[in-house]
């Protein structure tokens, strides 16, 4: 069963963007099939990765109706003028919906196989997946413009729920991902708890430093929300306190403080700590394990984390092993 993963933080700087990439670089090595989507409209996973993955099609284009453009050989039906007509009709036909809809009706249970036509769906999604030199890791993109288009004119809750429904249902259809990881926007941002809403787990990256605190109450006030709202029981995989500075026994304190301050299994294990290294590896396009040979201490952090995590994500099954390119045979993930 696919499981699905929501990171979330407060406000910027916790480094959930670096957590999200080196997390699902993590995984992935250990040979689970993982899908790192870019749902935050600054791009950071694109921006760490490639010039590539920042001019892709990605999921804003998808939520906004655009075709993608990751492959090769468009027909006339992809036209700008054609594109803009059929977001169009899209939109008009979201809104009658959602107006008209009651949440069991049939729509709301469409899955990837088109009953009208009995035609597969599921490539509608795929199509906006991009592979990298690992194997078992596939980013999808935040999309090249299509953030802006989006919340422009961001659609109600409800359609937007509606919307994200049908897109779960069809990424899940692909069926061949073990775990699907959402980067989201700020929790305050209108997308984050509707995604939050339907994803199996969330994780709360947090700032090793007191002013995080002042925050935490916010976030699981936001997680209980979710679950009053969501069509899932989202379970909390976690709060993660990132860049520790390891050298200052302030930190040291800091960290034994907040731990005090909530129920141990709420807080992982696993603590990230402050390096540079994370900026350079983020400038050269790669997760820290590929920037630091030697199993830095970065790397190893973000190894712990995948090993902690994967009992409370229900990713219980030992993959099987197959011919994984070693970390040797490159230094990007992606061109």
């Amino acid at each position: 069963m696919t499981q699905t993963l929501a990171i979330a933080s407060q406000k910027g700087g916790s480094g959930k963007t670096t957590v999200a990439v080196n997390l699902a670089y993590a995984l992935a090595s250990a040979r689970w099939n993982v899908l790192l989507i870019d749902a935050d409209p600054q791009g950071g996973v694109g921006a760490s990765l490639s010039q590539k993955a920042r001019n892709a099609s990605g999921f804003y284009d998808f939520l906004t109706g655009k075709k993608s453009a990751n492959q090769q050989g468009a027909g006339p039906e992809d036209s700008p003028d054609m594109n803009q007509e059929g977001e169009k009709l899209a939109r008009q036909r979201s809104e009658v919906s959602a107006a008209a809809e009651p949440e069991d009706s049939p729509n709301m249970k469409q899955g990837a196989i088109d009953e009208s036509t009995g035609l597969d769906r599921s490539g509608e999604v795929e199509a906006f997946i991009l592979p990298t030199r690992l194997p078992k890791f596939s980013i999808m993109p935040v999309g090249s413009h299509s953030s802006d288009d989006f919340f422009e004119t961001i659609p109600a809750e409800r359609q937007l729920e509606m919307q994200l429904h049908r897109f779960f249902t069809l990424l899940k259809s692909v069926e061949r991902f073990d775990l699907i990881i959402f980067d989201t926007p700020a929790l305050t941002c209108p997308i984050t708890g509707p995604i939050a809403s339907v994803c199996s787990h969330l994780l709360l990256p947090q700032q090793a430093e007191p002013l995080s605190q002042r925050g935490i109450s916010n976030a699981l006030r936001f997680l209980a929300k979710i679950r009053e709202k969501g069509r899932t029981e989202t379970k909390l995989a976690g709060i993660l306190l990132t860049m520790l500075d390891v050298d200052d026994p302030d930190a040291h304190d800091f960290e034994k403080e907040f731990r005090m301050l909530l129920p141990c299994e709420f807080v992982l294990e696993t603590v990230i700590p402050r390096d540079r290294s994370f900026f350079r590896a983020s400038r050269a396009g790669a997760p820290i394990a590929l920037l630091k040979r030697g199993r830095n201490v970065g790397a190893k952090s973000f190894e712990k984390l995948a090993r902690e995590l994967e009992s409370r994500l229900g990713l219980e099954l030992q993959p099987e092993k197959d011919d994984l390119i070693e970390e040797d045979d490159f230094t990007r993930l992606m061109d």
